[in-house]
């Protein structure tokens, strides 16, 4: 069966994206061995019940993701990437300036395209439905379920990804809206470049919306919006345990008394 890009939905060769773009490559040092590991982990509720590991060569930010076809990857994404360099570039030469709304947007676009493509890094666990998928082909938008927040940091790190994904409900019928072709409904995916932290959280659950319960120190929210001007860099700076805490709030999420386990979804 022909595999389909995952944002026009189009029979046809698919072409490798980058998650960290060839433009960025310049600004991000190559530091290591030459190697960089790849690793997953599958819990059911609590108990680990898989676990993978591989060594690829290369580094980190040569990773690519073989999901969407050529006319996607030097069409509107390429566009995108172009749209949001003036941006990021200033970020990684550490220079100090105000992101406008306009430029949270692009930003928050060039987020989201990342996150899409790299969820279906893993095929079977992907969260952001098709049709999200398509309106964000068409037209750019950001899912309304995304909440999107950028920080500074001073680890040595360059470049790092790491994604989390669950299934979540508040009734014991299942997650509404109901799932369809995806198996979960909710992620984070957190990711450096250069001095940049991101951190995404979607949840994809009626009833739960991330901004409302969770608080989030040191990084700033771009989507949704709250200001239309952000001083950049924050005055605050994330440090390592910051990132750590942050990339795995959703698993504390999860692990608090009043979240249960209902057994297999109906």
């Amino acid at each position: 069966m022909a595999r389909l890009c995952i944002f026009c939905g189009n029979e046809g060769q698919l072409s490798k994206e980058h998650i960290w773009p060839e433009w960025m490559h310049e600004y991000l040092p190559l530091i290591g061995d030459g190697k960089y590991k790849t690793g997953s982990e599958t819990f059911k509720w609590r108990d680990l019940v898989n676990t993978k590991s591989n060594t690829r060569p290369g580094h980190l930010t040569t990773k690519k993701v073989r999901v969407v076809c050529k006319r996607c990857n030097n069409g509107w994404m390429s566009a995108l990437e172009s749209e949001v360099k003036h941006v990021i570039v200033r970020i990684l030469q550490r220079q100090a300036f105000r992101i406008v709304a306009p430029d949270q947007k692009i930003l928050s676009q060039w987020i989201t395209l990342k996150t899409i493509v790299g969820e279906h890094a893993e095929p079977d666990l992907y969260v952001t439905p098709k049709e999200d998928r398509r309106q964000f082909y068409e037209s750019r938008i950001v899912p309304d379920f995304f909440a999107i927040y950028i920080g500074s940091h001073s680890s040595k790190s360059d470049s790092a990804w790491l994604r989390i994904s669950s299934t979540l409900a508040l009734s014991v019928s299942g997650p509404l809206p109901p799932l369809v072709e995806e198996k979960r409904n909710t992620q984070s995916v957190s990711f450096i470049c250069g001095p940049l932290f991101v951190f995404v959280l979607a949840i994809r659950e009626a009833g739960i919306n991330p901004p409302e319960f969770m608080s989030l120190k040191k990084v700033v929210r771009i989507f949704p919006s709250h200001s239309a001007e952000i001083d950049w860099p924050p005055e605050n700076i994330l440090t390592e345990r910051d990132m750590g805490q942050i990339a795995y709030a959703l698993d504390e999420l999860t692990s608090m008394d009043n979240v249960k386990y209902l057994g297999d979804l109906p």
